[in-house]
């Protein structure tokens, strides 16, 4: 690899006043810029303000001024009565607990190739039973549709739950939108036609991992719906979005954390919080500096307010969830 001659000797000048500057911070008072925890910004291009990375007055911040509950009920062993799972399936790696979670919900999306997945899976997730069993399943659980451009979805499974009436949508004319979007259009429309739905959650498997720009275009769809109560599951990931505004966010310690993170990917935010190991406290988050990795659960409450949009996410144990749904 080609080197310049004079990249070493400016690291070595370079090195110890970018420490100094790392370990107080910015401005010399250890602030946000400081290594007090794991919130770490990355530094910003030369010239640039570092007003950026500055906190601002903190805002207030209690239980009584709480806009929306944010929780994932459906890890427990039976559902709220006044709670619904809808599903959505995308092709890419099933969780463990798929099976349980399937039963939970009322409805049931495959997005495309999710159907494979599906498909393919149900002998699995059978686990020790016979083959016999799985068939059996297999024709008992059934989508309640499959959509998207279709691609991706094999001939045999399609003609399989063809076969046993599943509806299936070929919207391939359309190229401007991923599987996923196409789901939840659908579900969106199933919303509207209900008039509520503060009591549905949607849970998408297979949303997170694998290529990056599979899990970019979830996220990025996250966007697309704030308005819509979606959670990505995927390869020991939770994710969603919370609104701006103040979200009491309800986590289910027997399956989640203690890592987590508050990340926004569409401009500056200021936030404070409460529950965290490392709190925001009128905290400017921004991609191009400060953003709350590695963060810590303290408890199972997490208090947020924010003035725009940030991606939630917790560590999920899958082979916890597994148990605590099967209790």
């Amino acid at each position: 690899m080609l080197r310049s001659r004079a990249s070493a000797p400016f690291l070595c000048r370079c090195l110890p006043s970018l420490w100094s500057r790392a370990r107080t911070g910015i401005d010399g008072k250890g602030g946000v810029w400081g290594l007090s925890g794991p919130n770490i910004g990355s530094l910003p291009p030369s010239g640039e303000s570092f007003q950026k990375g500055c906190k601002a007055p903190s805002m207030p911040l209690s239980s009584a001024s709480v806009d929306r509950d944010l929780a994932t009920k459906f890890f427990n062993p039976v559902v709220d009565a006044d709670t619904q799972v809808w599903l959505i399936l995308l092709n890419f790696d099933l969780p463990c607990f798929i099976l349980e979670l399937w039963q939970r919900a009322s409805l049931r999306v495959c997005a495309d190739g999710g159907a494979n997945r599906w498909f393919d899976a149900i002998p699995k997730v059978c686990r020790n039973e016979s083959a016999d069993t799985a068939h059996i399943l297999r024709n008992e659980l059934l989508p309640d549709v499959i959509r998207g451009d279709l691609d991706s979805l094999r001939d045999d499974v399609r003609q399989f739950y063809e076969a046993k009436g599943v509806q299936v949508d070929d919207l391939s004319a359309d190229q401007d939108t991923t599987d996923f979007m196409k789901s939840v259009n659908y579900m969106e429309a199933k919303l509207q036609d209900r008039g509520k739905q503060d009591d549905v959650i949607i849970v998408v498997a297979g949303a997170l991992g694998g290529r990056l720009d599979h899990t970019l275009s979830s996220l990025h769809t996250l966007h697309l719906f704030p308005h819509l109560p979606l959670v990505l599951l995927g390869e020991g990931n939770l994710a969603r979005l919370v609104p701006a505004g103040t979200s009491c966010i309800h986590v289910d310690r027997r399956v989640e954390g203690p890592q987590c993170a508050l990340v926004p990917l569409n401009g500056s935010v200021v936030g404070t919080s409460k529950g965290l190991k490392w709190e925001l406290e009128g905290t400017q988050l921004d991609f191009q500096g400060l953003i709350s990795t590695s963060n810590q659960l303290k408890g199972e409450e997490v208090l947020v307010e924010v003035d725009g949009p940030v991606v939630w996410m917790t560590e999920l144990r899958e082979g916890d969830a597994l148990r605590a749904m099967q209790q």
